[in-house]
């Protein structure tokens, strides 16, 4: 059933959406501190004719194919949220209408980094970028607009089922480890998509940087856990089908905003989605080779339940470390005792049974015991990094770090007293017990001074001159994940600065276009009608000027026959211009 989309009754509420963040206060209640510098304002005025024409050629593309093979609750999702065909939408009004359903839009510019973009989620805010793709990019562009984030995200941000989903995969993929080589290739993306959409870049800008990225991407060494986790979002929220494998249907925002990928899903190979569908990587820059079929959006869950369990938060052990070790970025490791040391983890050594019995991390690190960082332990007193031994040996069968005072004593384990302790995998470790931390009854941590540890090779690993050392107490690792225990602790620099979209500079020749988009609604009469379309035939490629003017005037027969018969310039149109002009008649109904 078609649903038609009427204009919006809502009352536009033109405040700035900078005031709003700032001055005003709204924001500030629900938007995390860090995450502010992100937002924009809209700038509303920004947007020329040509691009409110763009907005309605798009819109009436995407209800009319939402119409055929949009999923249940696609066009009344647009609908409930305020996005409507006739003009590019405030962000303000987004805002307000999605407060209904528990979340809240920020105005953004260009890309945000993939993790702050998850942050958002995390907190059920939809960052929308403030651009709009050009007329030359019209069916597709790979930079962030306000169609693919607002129209694709927007509408199904109203079904509870998928609202959840999109919560659960942000608080997964924030734990997941990434990679220094994702980050590389996640800007390489941005920077080339900032050259795709900047008119004054060149053809061998834009090659140079192809090739750049082509070249990352052949190089990457492994692929991430968080990098996994991106094909999964990949084929559900992006470019997700749902239904059934003979008659899917529409519910991914990069369908949705794409007409042309929605017209060649037809051609696509259809797979039932399941957890296999991480295996499978995509190319932001072409259609898709195959799309994933989910039953329903309870399915999503069911799916992201299972590549959860893959991942080093749930595994631990020797598959984390190396997860940890391969990511070269700052990740948690966790013992069984609760201690959580947040640093790069650089080494790690194995027993013959492979059994962990040696950790080292480069600095700064952080030490924590349930997300809250011990006192003395942050990234200034380990600014330098931090290592300790795992497994120590000994015949008492309780857990290390449930030991009482009289358990360690039976090890010659007293402060104050000189003691020895053996590890497995030939490491011992000699000293001056100091003090015993513990915390929530278990101990975690015992500090000791003169300390000298050395491998089964007689290696050095720890030296008494390098001063207090701190023994993480632990058996095993039962989880690793991205990031600091204790972020407001650590304060973790952010040195990725917000990356704004290329401000269109507006020539003499553009005003005139523009001039051109105002007029097609003021025609009247046959000559006026003349003369106008005489002005657009001296355009180069004036195609959504020539469909703008004969949706004006499509209510006029006498006038719709008169651009019909004037419409010799199409022949010269590029064969791709001249297909998007035929199918546009199709989306106006002329």
């Amino acid at each position: 059933m078609t649903v038609k989309l009427e204009n919006s009754n809502i009352k536009q509420d033109g405040r700035n959406c900078l005031k709003q963040t700032y001055k005003g206060g709204r924001l500030s209640s629900f938007v995390p501190i860090h995450l502010r510098k992100y937002i924009v304002p809209q700038n509303y005025k920004k947007y020329s004719p040509e691009d409110q024409a763009v907005w309605r050629f798009i819109m009436k593309g995407i209800v009319r194919n939402l119409s055929r093979y949009g999923y249940h609750g696609s066009l009344e999702g647009l609908q409930k949220t305020g996005i409507y065909p006739d003009k590019i939408p405030k962000i303000t009004n987004i805002d307000k209408n999605l407060q209904n359903f528990g979340w809240r839009a920020v105005c953004i510019s260009g890309f945000i980094p993939p993790r702050a973009f998850m942050e958002f989620h995390l907190h059920k805010i939809l960052p929308i970028a403030s651009e709009l793709r050009t007329v030359q990019h019209i069916f597709y562009t790979p930079a962030p607009d306000i169609v693919h984030e607002a129209v694709g995200h927007v509408p199904f941000l109203t079904n509870s089922v998928f609202s959840k989903f999109l919560s659960a995969y942000a608080k997964t993929v924030l734990k997941s480890i990434s990679s220094s080589e994702d980050m590389e290739k996640y800007k390489a993306i941005r920077d080339l998509s900032d050259l795709k959409e900047n008119p004054k870049s060149t053809l061998l800008q834009i090659k140079k940087q192809e090739q750049k990225l082509k070249s990352i991407i052949k190089n990457i060494s492994h692929v991430s856990e968080a990098s996994y986790l991106s094909r999964l979002i990949w084929w559900t929220s992006e470019y997700g089908l749902m239904g059934s494998l003979k008659n899917p249907k529409i519910y991914g925002a990069g369908l949705i905003s794409s007409i042309g990928e929605t017209l060649h899903i037809q051609k696509v190979k259809k797979i039932k989605l399941s957890e296999d569908c991480i295996n499978y990587p995509f190319d932001i820059t072409d259609f898709q080779p195959q799309l994933f079929v989910a039953r329903n959006f309870e399915h999503l869950l069911e799916v992201l339940q299972k590549v959860s369990k893959r991942l080093a938060i749930y595994r631990g052990g020797v598959y984390a470390v190396n997860q940890a070790l391969q990511s070269k970025t700052l990740n948690t490791v966790v013992l069984d005792s609760g201690l959580q040391i947040s640093g790069m983890l650089t080494q790690a050594l194995q027993t013959k049974s492979k059994e962990l019995s040696f950790l080292k991390f480069t600095g700064p690190v952080q030490l924590a015991f349930k997300d809250k960082q011990l006192a003395n332990h942050g990234k200034d007193y380990h600014k330098e990094g931090y290592s300790s031994p795992l497994n120590f040996l000994t015949k008492n069968k309780k857990p290390f770090h449930l030991w009482t005072k009289r358990d360690l004593s039976k090890e010659s384990l007293k402060i104050g007293s000189p003691a020895q302790m053996k590890f497995k995998g030939g490491i011992q470790l000699k000293g001056q017990l100091e003090r015993e931390l513990k915390q929530k009854g278990q101990l975690i941590v015992l500090t000791f001074k003169n300390c000298l540890i050395t491998d089964s090779k007689n290696n050095l690993l720890y030296h008494p001159s390098w001063g207090i050392f701190d023994l993480a107490v632990g058996k095993k690792v039962t989880s690793v994940f991205s990031g600091p225990a204790d972020s407001p602790a650590y304060q973790l620099k952010d040195d990725f600065e917000p990356s704004k979209a290329p401000q269109k500079t507006i020539t003499a020749k553009q005003k005139k276009i523009f001039s051109l988009y105002k007029k097609t609604a003021q025609i009247n009469s046959s000559r006026q009608l003349k003369h106008f379309l005489t002005k657009i035939k001296k355009q180069k490629h004036p195609w959504l000027l020539f469909l703008e003017t004969l949706n004006a005037v499509k209510e006029k027969e006498e006038l719709k026959k008169q651009v019909l018969s004037h419409l010799g310039p199409v022949k010269s149109f590029k064969l791709q211009k001249k297909k998007v002009f035929k199918l546009g008649r199709t989306f106006y109904n002329i």
